[in-house]
């Protein structure tokens, strides 16, 4: 985070450091100043550290899932970190979600797919999702009948898929509508 600044007419707070690589490569660290462009007039990028701090402290990089406590893995070149934990709820959440993005299913954003993991009315996998209890998610606190009803609505108006859509929905690493 950094105090908002202007850059290309738009009020930018704060950007990421997407991978350890990265922090590290760049010798990132909390409190130091850092140079900050827009890629493609959109995104915001840090590019650079320009001043170090005298009070700057190193970034904290987890080794345990915040989400299950398993240990994280980070590939060679440190471009990516993640939990392989098959039963982490983080991960069964994020491959529903792959699916339910892949189809462009609204009324399941993650959060409601986790209520829904942790309710038990679905259990991580895609085939759970056209397996739900609706009457069950009627009583969830903060659902109800037209909630259910249109969980129900969405994930059914997907009939037919390219078979490229439907393999990329099992987010499979390396595979994609275009490999």
């Amino acid at each position: 985070l950094y105090p908002p600044l202007q850059l290309c007419g738009t009020t930018v707070k704060q950007s990421s450091l997407c991978n350890i690589g990265l922090i590290e490569k760049g010798g990132f660290k909390i409190g130091c100043r850092v140079s900050v462009t827009k890629r493609g007039e959109i995104i915001p990028k840090i590019e650079k550290v320009y001043q170090h701090m005298p009070n700057e402290t190193d970034i904290i990089i987890p080794d345990k899932c915040p989400e299950c406590g398993n240990k994280l893995y980070t590939n060679a070149d440190r471009t990516k970190t993640q939990c392989l934990n098959p039963f982490c709820s983080s991960i069964k959440v994020g491959k529903m979600n792959k699916w339910v993005n892949t189809f462009a299913i609204k009324e399941l954003a993650p959060t409601t797919l986790g209520k829904l993991l942790d309710a038990g009315i679905v259990d991580g996998t895609i085939k759970s999702l056209y397996e739900i209890d609706y009457g069950a998610i009627e009583k969830l606190e903060g659902f109800g009948a037209k909630s259910a009803e249109a969980i129900k609505r969405n994930l059914s108006s997907v009939k037919e898929v390219d078979l490229a859509d439907f393999i990329a929905g099992f987010n499979i690493p390396s595979i994609g509508p275009s490999i």
